[in-house]
């Protein structure tokens, strides 16, 4: 037994996903799991949610140049590396920045630390206008967040097929295998995300990834490792002194005026103030 030995429920307010309690498990932790002596493999829908607002706006349909653009970016896969390019982002914070900006239907305000979020809504506004008048005329007929939750109901129609005829764990839009016929179950969720997301004009090599999640465990260490090299090398490289004009008047406005200059761009500990 694999799904029915753990505590799951189908969420309506997700579009139908099913949760469990090895979705609320850190990735990492899930990577490592063994059951019935298989280790886990995962299934991931690439680039789920910006394909899927794809087909849910209809935005493939229109011929401006914007449009097209952005319909391209998206079905290859581009769309978060050319945000975090442009808006000075790694791939992750240009991901999650993106989905929030879409989900709420491109807010431009930046509170409670949304600053990413903020910023990808005005780069869309800008860079593809059409595209940002689609999503706030979607979102202002059937309301805020109406876009997320239409993407999570063609995802979970997708997924949940596979799930009532295989013993897999359903992760978001991620499907965790332990044992059986992993390339067999690939082409039934291809076909399925065919049917119900409407991906026809995507190659089905670039639907589905495999993961083996040992082997990602050890990518991410070394992708950390080189990450931290690298930002290292760079701030001996750029290591400075920065002079303030007049003394501040207290220790509180010195503290502020550093936030300040090292907000975004700068690591405080590489450009020691000098009064």
């Amino acid at each position: 037994k694999c799904r029915e030995d753990l505590i799951y429920n189908i969420d309506n307010t997700l579009g139908g996903r099913e949760t469990n309690a090895f979705a609320c498990l850190p990735s990492k932790i899930r990577a490592l799991a063994i059951i019935n002596g298989n280790k886990a493999v995962s299934m991931d829908i690439k680039s789920s949610q910006p394909r899927t607002t794809i087909k849910v706006l209809k935005i493939d349909e229109y011929k401006n140049k914007d449009a097209v653009y952005f319909t391209y970016l998206v079905n290859t896969g581009k769309i978060y590396e050319h945000l975090g390019r442009y808006l000075n982002m790694n791939r992750k914070e240009a991901k999650i920045a993106y989905n929030a900006s879409i989900n709420s239907d491109c807010s431009t305000n930046s509170f409670g630390g949304m600053q990413n979020k903020a910023a990808v809504s005005k780069y869309i506004k800008i860079r593809f206008p059409t595209v940002y008048n689609i999503v706030k005329e979607y979102a202002t007929m059937h309301g805020k967040k109406s876009i997320g939750r239409a993407c999570m109901t063609y995802e979970a129609n997708a997924i949940n097929a596979i799930v009532k005829k295989h013993n897999v764990v359903p992760v978001y839009d991620q499907i965790y295998i332990f044992g059986g016929d992993a390339e067999q179950i690939k082409k039934e969720l291809i076909e399925s995300i065919k049917q119900h997301m409407g991906w026809t004009d995507i190659h089905d090599d670039d639907m589905v990834e495999i993961k083996n999640h040992n082997e990602i465990l050890q990518q991410e260490q070394q992708e950390q490792e080189q990450e931290q090299e690298q930002g290292h090398r760079e701030g001996e490289k750029e290591q400075g002194t920065i002079i303030l004009v007049s003394k501040p008047k207290s220790l509180k406005m010195l503290r502020y005026i550093q936030r300040r200059l090292v907000q975004k761009w700068f690591d405080f500990t590489h450009f020691p103030v000098r009064i």
